[in-house]
């Protein structure tokens, strides 16, 4: 807010307020702040699912090998190999 006096023409004092509306500017943030939540929450559920197909993925050539090796006895000085790879 901007507070000014002065004298008028006729010599009377008078004070001038101007203010400016900042409910536009709060319903702009709000809305910013609406945006920035929508956008972290799908990353942080993005993240979350590529985070278990990874983990899946990794769990199942795991299992392969742990299969491989128990075909071909466990022998350490072997070359397993595993099928579908």
């Amino acid at each position: 807010m901007v507070a000014a006096q002065a004298l008028s023409a006729d010599g009377k004092p008078y004070r001038l307020h101007v203010t400016r509306d900042l409910t536009g500017s709060k319903e702009i943030l709000n809305g910013y702040r609406v945006k920035v939540d929508t956008i972290v929450l799908a990353g942080g559920l993005c993240v979350g699912l590529i985070r278990c197909f990874v983990a899946r993925r990794g769990v199942q050539l795991l299992a392969a090998l742990v299969q491989a090796i128990a075909r071909e006895g466990g022998g350490s000085n072997r070359r397993v190999t595993i099928d579908g790879l």
